[in-house]
């Protein structure tokens, strides 16, 4: 209010020195028009500001991705026993090399590994975009981009480019890359208007964007249990569909993979 005040009255000083007949009625009214409409578009904006979405918080008492910001998260996700790494814990990790192939032809391609975590799929990845293409892992976990970089250096993963992202912007250049790949990542995004816009940004005119996510129905439950699935999962595949589709995207198809059961997997076009 003091804002659009101020610019009421300079308004006002700069019509009445320009018109000095025009009534003070008229001057007002005149401002009012002037500048009415940026005022409410400046409010509308910031009304309009997405907010996180619901989560249950006895499952998240800390927040969405808490557990990931934490030193100890590698000891806890990677590797042997890990819960991202270990095949025996993770139907993503047995079935990685069906999820790589389903993506189709990377040769040469830029991909971006949204919420690339231990980097369970780079390796596989790296590999399939060849010589001439680039994987840019992108994570919002400050041990995760260090554990990533390790793993970069320490595997010779020559096509890889470890960057840090935060939980509204991949940070990402403009139509830079060819397929943006979320794989159990999408049910951690905080903000999913926000974040898939900015992605649909990212993604070349013909990009594609893939999603491996989690059923939110404790009736698949496999390697976990079904309470887990239900307090993890906030929603289900129908409405992250809806969500992405809202941030501008068009649904192509779900790609089928027989062995998955807890997980399935959407294509969208930009």
């Amino acid at each position: 209010f003091f804002v659009r005040g101020r610019m009421m009255l300079r308004c006002l000083s700069l019509l009445r020195a320009a018109r000095p007949s025009l009534p003070l009625v008229g001057l007002g009214s005149t401002c009012a028009a002037l500048i009415g409409g940026g005022v409410c578009m400046a409010a509308g904006a910031r009304d309009e500001e997405e907010k996180p979405v619901d989560i249950c918080r006895s499952h998240y008492p800390k927040g969405l991705n808490a557990k990931f910001m934490n030193n100890e998260a590698i000891n806890f996700f990677a590797g042997k026993g890990g819960r991202f790494d270990d095949p025996d814990l993770r139907e993503i990790a047995a079935e990685k090399e069906k999820i790589c192939k389903a993506l189709g032809n990377l040769k040469g391609l830029s991909v971006a590994d949204v919420g690339s975590g231990t980097g369970i799929m780079l390796p596989l990845l790296n590999d399939a975009v060849g010589k001439n293409g680039k994987i840019y892992a992108l994570e919002i976990s400050p041990p995760f981009v260090q554990y990533l970089r390790k793993k970069k250096r320490e595997e010779k993963l020559d096509n890889v480019y470890v960057l840090a992202c935060d939980n509204k912007s991949t940070k990402l250049a403009s139509k830079s890359v060819d397929l943006v790949f979320l794989c159990d990542v999408y049910h951690h995004v905080e903000y999913p208007h926000t974040y898939m816009t900015d992605v649909r940004r990212c993604l070349k005119d013909d990009g594609r964007l893939i999603v491996v996510d989690f059923y939110n129905d404790p009736k698949r439950a496999k390697n976990h249990s079904p309470e887990w699935l239900r307090d993890h999962i906030r929603a289900s595949k129908e409405v992250f569909r809806s969500e992405i589709e809202g941030a501008g995207f068009s649904y192509v198809a779900d790609i089928v993979l027989e062995s998955l059961q807890e997980n399935y997997v959407m294509m969208f076009a930009k």
